[in-house]
Order: structure tokens, then sequence, then C-alpha cells
């Protein structure tokens, strides 16, 4: 989040913003599930999705929490697993 700050004030407020994320362990199960949602993808013939993006949408389903994103990988992955996600606004 830092790494898009353009002044050390802007820097400031985006690690104050998250540090106050909560962080999702990503674990044998998360990373098990990634490779299913893989397989599910596999055979619809759209596996070609990067293994983080699997395994961010994979920490979020196991954690019931929300991917909120503005890559249409998650929109794809959420085609599988019908897990909750929410493109966000770039305007």
């Amino acid at each position: 989040m830092g790494y898009s700050a353009r002044t050390l004030s802007d820097y400031n407020e985006r690690i104050g913003l998250q540090k106050s994320l909560v962080w999702l362990p990503v674990t044998e199960e998360v990373m098990d599930r990634a490779l299913a949602v893989q397989g599910l993808l596999a055979e619809r013939g759209a596996h070609r999705i990067p293994i983080p993006d699997l395994i961010i949408a994979a920490t979020a389903e196991v954690h019931g929490a929300t991917v909120m994103h503005v890559d249409n990988n998650y929109q794809t992955i959420a085609e599988v697993t019908d897990q909750p996600h929410h493109r966000l606004s770039t305007s």
C-alpha cells in the first residue's frame, strides 16, 4: 500500500489504513482450497489465473471474508466458488 504513496503524509495515511486491516492466515486448508479451485477452473479452461490470486481468494473464502478487487480474475474465481466479492471503482 505504501508503494503508491506520493508524499510522506500520503504514505503515513496508507500505512495507518493497512494497520487497521484484519490479517487472515494462509493455512494448509487455504492452500488445498486454492489448488481445488484451480482444478475447477481447469474444467472450464480458465485455469491460467495466477497462484497468488487463487491463494487470496481461497483465504477469503475459508475465513468468510469478501474479496475487494479491481481484477477480473476474482470474478472468474467467484463463478466457480460462489464466494462474495466486490469490484472497486478505479475512477
